[in-house]
């Protein structure tokens, strides 16, 4: 990773290089700002929107009473899926990492939203020089990649 053998990581450090959204995904019974900072502690309001903006999340957010300090209950269950999964990835490209998996990234979203999504997270990791390995059944993205393996 970055040119170094991954011998070379000890487990800690290696996981420390890579952001990752699940299929399923998890959220705390805390506020949406609370769930973004697992990411990165001392993120700023202007990353926070930022990675929001990239996810399609932050106008939902703006929406709300309380904005970034609201509620989502226990795994998100205030959220629908759709909502649920883009807070996940606007915390893993919150996530100072080297190596971004996503696991069907845009599953629950309707066909404009994930192909958006999935355009502004290429753009995202073009720009943050970030490798990026996607596990999907869609489609959205794949011609952007550099390997597809079908399995």
């Amino acid at each position: 990773m970055g040119g170094v053998p991954l011998t070379r990581y000890s487990g800690e450090a290696l996981r420390e290089r890579i952001a990752v959204v699940p299929q399923q995904t998890h959220l705390f019974n805390a506020t949406l700002r609370d769930n973004l900072l697992l990411a990165k502690r001392d993120a700023t309001e202007a990353e926070l929107e930022a990675v929001c903006r990239t996810a399609l999340i932050h106008d939902f957010i703006s929406q709300q009473p309380q904005g970034y300090a609201t509620w989502v209950g226990e795994t998100g269950v205030r959220l629908s899926g759709g909502q649920a999964k883009r807070v996940a990835i606007a915390r893993a490209l919150l996530k100072p990492a080297s190596l971004l998996i996503l696991d069907e990234p845009t599953e629950g979203l309707d066909a404009e939203a994930a192909a958006q999504v999935m355009a502004n997270i290429l753009t995202h990791v073009e720009s943050t020089g970030q490798s990026l390995l996607l596990i999907t059944h869609q489609q959205h993205g794949l011609e952007a990649m550099d390997s597809v393996f079908a399995l």
